[in-house]
C-alpha cells in the first residue's frame, strides 16, 4: 500500500509525464481501439450495493471494467498492463477488502478507478462548497472517450462497465458525452444506509489515524466517502449541504446521525428527480438481496448485457443482506430522524 501510494503521489504530480505516455498509447494502439457502445455506469451513494453489483455484472461476456491492478497508472492502462504482464505475479489470494464487509478481492477484481482522471481535469470535483455537477471540459471529454476505448481493447470487451459513486450528479454530463449510456442507480433503506455508513466511517477514521498513508491513498484514488477527509457529494442545495457539513463537523453521535440522514435524503431526492429518465434503472438494494434473479433480469433488459444462467445462479447463491453487524439503526438512534427521511423514504416505498 505504501509503495503504491508513494508512486501514485509522484505520478499525479507529473501530469505532463502521464499525458505524454497516454498520447503515446493513443498513437501506438490507434488502429486497434474499438468504438464505444452504450457504456454502463453503476452509481449511488456508497454503502448502497454498488460494489457487489459491479462484481456480478463484470462477469458478463461483453463487460470491460477497470481492475485493482490498473492503479496507479489509470491514465495509461494498456502500457501499465503490458508491463505488469512481464513481471512476476504477486499474491493473488482473495482477501476481504478494507471495508470488512465480506467482499473478497484480488488484483484482478473489478474496481472503481475513474476518479483519478476526473480529479486531474476538474480541480473542483470534490470541493464540498460547490455543486458536484460539472461544467463541460473539452480536454477531459477527448481524453475520457479515448480512455474508454482503451479499456475495451485491453479487456477484450464490447461494453464499458464501471462503478462510480461520484458520477451520480454527473449523469447529465455523461449523457451529453455518451447519449446511449445506461445507468444503474442503487438506493438503500435509510436506516440501513446510516448504520452501515457510521460503521465504515469509524473504521476508516481509525485506520487513517493509525496509518496516514491510508488517508493519502484514499485521496489520490479519489475515495472521500468516509474517514478523516470525508467529502459529501453536493447535490445542488447550498443550505442542505452546509447543514450536512456542519453536522459532520460535530463529533456528537446525534449530529453524525443527522448528517447521514440529511445526506441520504439529498441523494434520494436527486435520484427521485431523475426517475423518468429512460437512461436510468433505479434499483433498491433490498430488492437486489431479496430477488437477485429478478433484479438482474431487469438490469439485463435495461442495459442489453448478456447475463448467463451461471452468473444469475451465482448471484442467487451469494447475494444476501448483511448479517455480520446490526444492519439497521437501534430505536434510540432513530429519534428525530423521521422528519428528514420521511418524504424520500415514502417516495421509494420504504417504511420507517
Amino acid at each position: 500500500m505504501t509503495l503504491l501510494t508513494n508512486l501514485a503521489g509522484y505520478l499525479y504530480r507529473q501530469p505532463d509525464l502521464l499525458f505524454a505516455l497516454s498520447r503515446y498509447e493513443d498513437r501506438r494502439y490507434a488502429e486497434h481501439l474499438p468504438a464505444i457502445d452504450r457504456p454502463i455506469w453503476i452509481t449511488g451513494l456508497a454503502r448502497s450495493g454498488t460494489t457487489i453489483l459491479l462484481q456480478l455484472l463484470a462477469d458478463a461476456p461483453e463487460a470491460a471494467t477497470h481492475r485493482h491492478r490498473d492503479y496507479p497508472f489509470v491514465h495509461t492502462p494498456i502500457l501499465w498492463n503490458r508491463l505488469q504482464a512481464l513481471l512476476p505475479r504477486g499474491d493473488t489470494t482473495p482477501r476481504e477488502r478494507a471495508h470488512r464487509d465480506r467482499l473478497l478481492e484480488t488484483p484482478d477484481s473489478p474496481e472503481a478507478m475513474e476518479e483519478p482522471i476526473w480529479q486531474h481535469f476538474f480541480a473542483q470535483a470534490h470541493d464540498v462548497s460547490r455543486p458536484s455537477a460539472l461544467e463541460t471540459n473539452a480536454a477531459f471529454d477527448a481524453f475520457f472517450q479515448q480512455h474508454l476505448r482503451k479499456l475495451l481493447y485491453l479487456r477484450g470487451g464490447t461494453r464499458y462497465l464501471a462503478k462510480a459513486n461520484y458520477n451520480l450528479p454527473r449523469i447529465p454530463y455523461l449523457l451529453r458525452l455518451f447519449p446511449d449510456a445506461r445507468f444503474i442507480c442503487l438506493i438503500r433503506h435509510p436506516y440501513s444506509f446510516i448504520a452501515s455508513s457510521l460503521k465504515q466511517d469509524a473504521l476508516f477514521t481509525a485506520e487513517q489515524t493509525a496509518d496516514p498513508s491510508k488517508l493519502r491513498h484514499t485521496q489520490l484514488s479519489g475515495h472521500y466517502e468516509f474517514g478523516l477527509d470525508k467529502r459529501p457529494i453536493h447535490f445542488g442545495e447550498d443550505t442542505t449541504q452546509q447543514q450536512i457539513l456542519s453536522d459532520f463537523a460535530n463529533p456528537d453521535r446525534s449530529a453524525q446521525l443527522t448528517a447521514w440522514a440529511r445526506y441520504w435524503a439529498a441523494g434520494a431526492a436527486y435520484l427521485h428527480a431523475q426517475r423518468d429518465n429512460p437512461a436510468l434503472c433505479l434499483l433498491r438494494y433490498e430488492d437486489l438481496c431479496a430477488d437477485p434473479r429478478g433484479s438482474l433480469q431487469r438490469i439485463a433488459t435495461h442495459t442489453g448485457l448478456t447475463l448467463p444462467a451461471d452468473l444469475i445462479a451465482h448471484a442467487e447463491a451469494t447475494v444476501s443482506p448483511p448479517d455480520y453487524y446490526p444492519a439497521t439503526l437501534p430505536e434510540a438512534d432513530r429519534t428525530g430522524l423521521a422528519s428528514t427521511l420521511s418524504p424520500m423514504a415514502a417516495a421509494f416505498d420504504y417504511t420507517l
